[in-house]
């Protein structure tokens, strides 16, 4: 044995213990090692194409085609009745990349080459759907000052800025963050998609909004009002879990709201707090007092001044109230007199 051939892996080329040294210290000390040239041209080959942008478009566009069906037997499925309405045989999509790299990239190329006509009438999914939508609401639309005759376009440029765009992975991406990287660009059809989003798919959420009422509104609370009892149940039905909850805006807004005593449960604020109270008080009463004063009339200055000699004088009580109440006066004196 004087050489073998084998890949440019370190289980091969390793000097201490790939397959080379193990033969050289064990066979024969004169073998050597032949590289693979198919392994190499791939390689080089791959190398090659680093730099091509269109290269690394094309190859991104098959990887997320493979990743698209092989994920999704949905579809998988209407990919296939794609095929059967063009009376074609159905070719899928095929993984890129691999131990024969080249071969499998050739190989999905040529797939999707063939089977592009069924995959743009698949992949143009919800354009029947849409012009659905837009004359079942055409009037609601216009109302909401969108433009249904620039929705159609932009459904179909929008799906092109998703499938063309690198920087995230259109697979995990939500309507959510859809709408807020495209809302500038594509207004019409995301305000289409918001109404449809709108439409509830189900009564989970009014089961769990009537059970969450039963746990809030117990006997023991029959008297909550109904804005009390909404707000409750947005807190336990909207808000996040204690442990990712963050309090500092609801603190911050509490604050900010209205006039605040933070620091009240401190007894030297407190006291500073209650020193200010008192004297500013004494102020408003002080000013009140004079401001009283000063608009009342003279005469019935004089006759306040008398009314206030005379109920101190013991004076209080006047003829009329006397009259009306001595029979009372007498009988209770009598009653405690007999009781003596």
């Amino acid at each position: 044995m004087v050489g073998f051939i084998g890949d440019g892996a370190s289980v091969n080329t390793g000097h201490v213990n790939g397959v080379i040294s193990i033969f050289q210290r064990n066979v024969n000390q004169s073998i050597i090692l032949v590289k693979c040239m198919s392994h190499r041209v791939e390689l080089a080959f791959k190398d090659a194409m680093k730099t091509s942008s269109l290269f690394k478009q094309v190859y991104n566009l098959l990887d997320q085609l493979f990743t698209f069906f092989h994920k999704s037997q949905q579809q998988t499925g209407g990919l296939e009745e794609a095929f059967q309405a063009l009376d074609k045989q159905v070719i899928m999509p095929t993984r890129v990349g691999g131990t024969r790299w080249i071969g499998h990239t050739q190989r999905a190329l040529q797939n999707m080459i063939k089977a592009y006509p069924a995959l743009m009438r698949h992949l143009n999914f919800g354009d029947h759907l849409l012009a659905a939508f837009i004359d079942h609401y055409h009037h609601n639309l216009s109302e909401a000052g969108i433009d249904v005759s620039a929705a159609e376009l932009e459904w179909t440029s929008l799906k092109q800025a998703l499938y063309n765009t690198d920087s995230f992975n259109i697979h995990s991406m939500t309507w959510q963050t859809i709408n807020r990287l495209f809302h500038t660009q594509y207004p019409n059809v995301l305000g289409l998609v918001d109404l449809i989003l709108s439409l509830p798919a189900g009564t989970s959420e009014c089961e769990r909004g009537f059970s969450q009422m039963k746990v809030t509104k117990t006997s023991y609370r029959n008297k909550l009002k109904s804005t009390t009892m909404s707000m409750l149940m947005t807190i336990q039905l909207h808000s996040p879990s204690v442990s990712s909850f963050n309090p500092m805006p609801a603190i911050q807004q509490w604050n900010h709201h209205h006039h605040r005593k933070p620091n009240f449960m401190d007894v030297r604020h407190r006291k500073k707090l209650n020193v200010i109270m008192a004297e500013s008080n004494e102020a408003v009463e002080a000013k009140d007092d004079a401001q009283h004063a000063s608009d009342m009339p003279v005469e019935q200055g004089t006759e306040a001044a008398a009314d206030t000699q005379s109920f101190e004088a013991g004076q209080g009580l006047d003829s009329d109230y006397e009259s009306d109440f001595s029979d009372l006066l007498e009988s209770d004196v009598g009653s405690d007199t007999d009781l003596m």
